[in-house]
């Protein structure tokens, strides 16, 4: 029976509570999956709870007097029903409950007076004084039995002020187990409607947990925190009322918590290794302390634990590599796997320690769309103790141990969420530390508000508070006009409607109240197409031409074939999150998914958006036939197949306010009205399909992708005028430019570039040093072979002056490579184009697009891609053969080079070169450096062999290009005589002789040779 279920048939028939007697309550805490409120008073007190644990069913009263009271008679029968395992079972109460006999004997129930529990009773009812038989209740319970306990734990707290009322008062000993705990606070007294729904768990209790003893235990000795050094850990979501992080970084990101729960310890950890590695030794050692309790029990070990055993092994503990057994006084695992799930949850009730770690975001990678909050085995476990264990991999590195005795001034998502509620119910400023919590407060809600329907009661009280705080505040304007401040309650308002969704109960009512309804656009009953499910490189976003208003469901119908095969839908194109940005024009996150799970699909977003299917990296399904249901029409034009009189009649036309244009190899999603006056599409999307297959051809690629690039529009983006990736983020602005054929002709530099970037792999790229320099190649391709503009016109940094005065001034400060970045350093790849062609280039290019294994090290990278180039750019000569003595021509406009220094007669010349073999062709000739393109001044380095003129050692030498003849100056290796020598360009080493090192610029330390 589920939760909801269980509260209808609590309070059947009533209307009212009736707590108005002399009796002074206390107040009830919840806990976990299973525990929910029966009925909660004005200040958000739990005066009734109930909840199930094992096979077994538990009501507790906030006073025994109430259990007993003729105001309470149709609760306490409606409550017997529900707690017994059949109805005919026998009901056993406490002597101290004598008045309730006759009571329940007079409604039917089969009924006996005790002093003592006995099995022999399927309900029994007593108060919460007397703890005498606790371990038999909690075997009855878990068995299947049913438990009715009243009292209350305020007047127990005065006569016991040393203790913890949470674990030591006595009817906390049986009820904690099933996530209820009597609480020494006052319960406020009234006369309480009952609610059609299950109340709002309350966010957090009025009292500060003292964890300081805990912290200082499970922190021990440490003073530094390694945690990136045992693998990328996820990060928590720390939601639970008795949970509290223990390691944070400064976004408030959490990588290691703790919690108590009913009467034992839990422990999460973000990645496996923190809990397992060596040099994690002192970390393991107190979180087993603190998780044993000083029980000094046997620690079990997951089986492929093997390090974590060993070093409980060296440091004392008595410790066993096993699959779980209820006898171990901690257990400790990997949450990559659910197994035990409900026995590690009563293993922690009833008293036990759980250290257990793992990451999710591999899992999320490989489960596209389903929620791992819900879904991800660990979570499964641990979601319970009020801990969970998100995707995010983002961390800062900078890292903080916290000081436990000033808690409350870190981060935990309840506690945050209860002081911003009180903030805004009584339109209070938000001031620190919660303004500095806000920006993670919002993103961890809007996960937790995103959560499908379940029956969880972990999520339902946190889920309720935002729905209700949405509805009290409504969704905020934004926009260029009336912008959001980051961290503001705003802000927070707008992040967090992201998460709504239509799996949330009465979705539509909800988005009908946060939706302006002004504008209401017309829906299709029923629209198919075919779609290309297949994606052999990354993930594809497939368009369909509909749009989905904003707060409303839209239908897609999929093949059976499709279904859990890693698809999505997704509502919604500008994918940017703007959450870190200082300002918002629009809400940070426009944009949600849905898995592909069954073969119809009910899809929403609040803020409205085009629709997409998802095609994941290699997903093979060919073309599939979807069709949509309620979406609205969009204008979108497809290359090939859209004809030019249906455009300018009909589709652009429709009322999407965002319209698509889709060639073979790229797509633009641009603002309706900014091209409904567009009447021949075809002209630009012809033109940028040329612009595609020259990208394509400069990188080696085959002219046709199975993902065409995307531009996509928007009133914000994350980062400058425009950012790469897929999709690619530009302005507004950039919009009607795109598909202004006229525009495109002048030039299209800051798109080319962002295509570049596209194109750019880590095998060849220098970080930081190409960054922002190689993409450029693919503009400057681009420019010069579809647009017919020269690269000193496509860009005024590649002007003749700027390039040379740029040069000249590198050279004088000594080349140092910090400062080889961006123009500069595109200057060197740029001279190789112009001295030898693009033609290398395309090769190179394409033979890296099938490399495999390279170092990701600047330096390897740099020698690889010298002796790669040079290999394409000349042959490689037999090592059989000397080198060759032509002379490529100079061009004219390189000076000749400085007249040879004489050498001294004591030194013999070196001797005469052998002519090259006849078989062997001569190299090319140097190809004539274009007249508006100043000399080459950054070096292009040579390496060359000789033999000492004294000792004839074989000598290895690198030196700078000066155009053509070589002229060099070196010690010899071996014997130290200096060396003169004079040498061609060389076309290449001989293939038996390494190559040297070679760098990109000669070092500012190194002096020139002497004259």
């Amino acid at each position: 029976m589920s939760a909801t279920e269980s509260y209808k048939a609590l309070v059947k028939n009533i209307d009212t509570s009736d707590f108005t007697g002399t009796q002074v309550l206390c107040d009830l805490l919840l806990a976990g999956e299973k525990a929910f409120p029966v009925v909660v008073n004005t200040e958000g007190q739990i005066l009734i709870a109930a909840s199930q644990y094992g096979k077994g069913r538990i009501v507790v009263v906030a006073h025994e007097a109430y259990v007993s009271s003729s105001n309470f008679t149709q609760f306490i029968d409606n409550a017997i029903k529900w707690l017994k395992p059949s109805k005919d079972s026998l009901v056993g109460v406490h002597e101290k409950f004598s008045s309730m006999v006759q009571s329940l004997a007079n409604r039917g129930h089969a009924v006996e007076s005790t002093y003592n529990f006995y099995t022999k009773y399927g309900v029994y009812c007593m108060h919460a004084y007397d703890d005498r038989q606790s371990s038999e209740l909690i075997w009855a319970l878990k068995a299947g039995h049913g438990l009715l306990i009243g009292g209350q734990a305020w007047y127990w707290m005065t006569k016991n002020k040393l203790k913890n009322v949470l674990f030591d008062f006595p009817g906390n000993k049986v009820a904690s187990v099933a996530g209820i705990q009597f609480f020494h606070n006052y319960g406020f007294k009234d006369m309480f409607a009952i609610t059609p729904e299950i109340p709002t768990r309350p966010l957090i209790a009025k009292y500060v947990w003292n964890v300081s003893e805990d912290g200082k235990q499970l922190m021990n000795g440490i003073s530094e925190l390694h945690i990136f050094d045992s693998g990328t850990p996820s990060n928590l979501l720390v939601h639970g009322e008795r949970a509290f992080p223990l390691v944070i970084d400064e976004s408030n990101k959490t990588y290691l918590a703790a919690c108590y729960y009913g009467k034992g310890r839990v422990v999460v950890a973000t990645h496996e290794d923190q809990i397992s590695k060596s040099h994690q030794k002192q970390l393991i050692t107190n979180l087993i302390s603190w998780l044993d309790a000083g029980r000094d029990g046997i620690v079990g070990v997951q089986r492929d634990l093997y390090e974590l055993q060993a070093h409980l092994h060296e440091h004392g503990f008595a410790s066993k590599r096993s699959d779980f057994n209820k006898l171990f006084s901690v257990y400790c695992c990997t949450s990559y796997t659910n197994n035990y799930a409900q026995k590690l949850q009563e293993f922690v009730a009833e008293g036990g320690g759980l250290l257990i770690g793992g990451q999710a975001w591999y899992w999320a990678s490989q489960n596209p769309g389903i929620d791992e909050l819900i879904n991800y085995p660990g979570n499964n476990i641990i979601n319970h103790f009020g801990i969970s264990i998100i995707a995010g991999r983002d961390a800062s590195y900078k890292l903080k141990k916290l000081h436990f005795e000033n808690l409350n001034e870190k981060y935990q998502c309840r506690r945050a969420l209860s002081q911003l509620q009180y903030a805004l119910d009584n339109n209070q400023m938000i001031h620190a530390p919660l303004s500095s919590w806000i920006v993670k407060l919002a993103e961890d809600c809007a996960i937790l508000l995103s959560i499908g329907e379940n029956d969880s009661q972990t999520f339902h009280s946190l889920k309720k508070t935002l729905v209700n705080l949405l509805l009290k505040f409504g969704i905020p304007e934004v926009s260029n006009d009336r912008r959001v401040k980051r961290g503001s309650k705003e802000a927070f308002l707008l992040r967090v409607a992201a998460g709504l969704r239509n799996t949330l109960p009465n979705f539509e009512n909800l988005a009908a109240k946060l939706v302006p309804t002004s504008i209401t656009l017309p829906v299709t009953s029923l629209g198919s197409l075919e779609i290309n499910g297949t994606s052999k490189g990354n993930e594809a976003w497939r368009s369909t031409g509909f749009y989905v208003p904003p707060g409303k469901i839209a239908k897609v119908n999929f093949p059976t074939a499709a279904v859990n095969m890693g698809l999505e839908v997704q509502v919604g194109c500008h994918s940017d999150d703007l959450s870190n940005l200082p300002e918002l024009k629009r809400p940070p996150i426009v944009t949600q998914r849905y898995a592909v799970t069954q073969t119809t699909l009910h899809v929403s977003n609040i803020f409205g958006g085009l629709l997409y299917v998802i095609i994941p990296k290699g997903c093979n399904l060919g073309q599939i036939m979807i069709s949509i249901e309620e979406a609205v029409l969009a204008p979108y034009f497809k290359h090939g197949e859209t004809t030019q009189d249906s455009w300018v009649e009909t589709i652009r036309h429709y009322p999407s306010p965002w319209a698509e244009f889709e060639t073979e190899n790229i797509i633009f999603t641009v603002p309706s009205d900014v091209v409904i006056s567009l009447m021949n599409p075809s002209e630009p999307l012809l033109l940028w399909e040329r612009i595609m297959t020259a990208v394509f051809e400069l990188s080696g690629l085959p002219s046709q992708s199975d993902r065409p690039e995307r531009f996509v529009a928007d009133v914000q983006i994350t980062d400058g005028w425009m950012h790469s990736g897929y999709p690619i983020m530009c302005h507004l602005e950039s919009a009607k430019v795109f598909l202004d054929y006229n525009d495109l002709c002048k030039g299209t530099w800051g798109a080319t570039h962002e295509l570049g970037h596209n194109q750019q792999l880590s095998e060849w790229e220098l970080p930081p040093h190409t960054d922002e320099a190689m993409c450029n190649l693919w503009a400057i391709y681009t420019h010069e072979n579809v647009l017919e503009i020269l690269r000193a016109d496509a860009h005024f940094e590649l002007e003749p002056q700027n390039r040379e005065q740029r040069i000249e001034k590198h050279m004088e400060r000594g080349a140092p490579l910090e400062e080889w970045t961006e123009w500069l350093c595109l200057e060197t790849y740029l001279q190789l184009q112009e001295s030898f062609g693009w033609g290398p280039y395309i090769k190179l290019f394409s033979n890296y697009q099938n490399m495999v294994g390279i170092k990701d090290e600047n330096i390897f990278k740099m020698n690889l891609w010298a002796e790669l180039f040079s290999q394409e750019v000349c042959p490689a000569i037999p090592s059989s053969s000397p080198p060759p003595s032509a002379q490529p021509a100079i061009p004219s406009s390189i000076p000749p080079p400085p007249a040879q220094p004489a050498i001294p007669s004591s030194i013999p010349p070196p001797p005469a070169q052998p002519a090259i073999p006849s078989s062997i062709p001569p190299p090319p000739a140097q190809p004539a450096i274009p007249s508006n393109i100043p000399p080459r001044s950054l070096p292009f380095h040579q390496h060359s062999t000789s033999p000492c003129i004294v000792c004839h050692s074989i000598q290895h030498s690198t030196s700078p290009c000066t155009a053509s003849i070589q002229h060099s100056t070196s010690p010899c290796t071996a014997c130290h005589s200096i060396q003169h020598s004079t040498s061609p360009l060389q076309p290449a080493i001989p293939s038996n002789i390494p190559p040297p090192l070679v760098q990109p610029a000669i070092p500012s330390s190194i002096p020139p040779p002497p004259a």
